[in-house]
Order: structure tokens, then sequence, then C-alpha cells
């Protein structure tokens, strides 16, 4: 799994309400082939890719809400992952 992935400003007005996996088909991005919400789960299996051969590349974001500001967040891409 994704290393060097922190919280936010690592404070206590930072809620995580979830992540998101980005994949594309080019190593280090674009991330624009799907991106599915996979909410607040511990655990999600990513279907529905052809098995033609092509290799894909994904990374993580995780999202919530700023309680000081009252607005949303997405954080910095994972480290990258490809299957």
């Amino acid at each position: 799994m994704p290393t060097d992935w922190y919280s936010p400003a690592n404070n206590l007005y930072y809620r995580l309400d979830g992540a998101k996996v980005h994949v594309g088909t080019t190593p280090g991005g674009p991330y624009d082939f799907d991106v599915t919400d996979v909410g607040y789960t511990d655990w999600h299996t990513l279907s529905g890719f052809p098995d033609d051969g092509t290799e894909y590349y994904l990374v993580l974001t995780g999202y919530g809400y700023n309680l000081e500001t009252n607005q949303p967040y997405e954080s910095d891409y994972s480290n990258e992952l490809s299957f």
C-alpha cells in the first residue's frame, strides 16, 4: 500500500470521509481511465478492466472536510502501483 501518505496539515480540523482510486494507462499519469470512490472501507475490489494486456497504474487519494474552514479537501496522490 502507499507510503508517505499523510493527512493534510496533520491537525484535528480534518475529517477523513473516504478514499478514491484513480487509474490510468500511462506511468506517472494522467489517471483518467477510471476514478472509483471506495468510501471509508478496508477492502475494495476493482473490476471491469479488459484483459487485453494493458498495464494499468493507480494512485489513491483521501478526501474529507476541513471543519475549521468548512471546505472539502482531497489529498495529493499516493505512490503509484501497477497491475
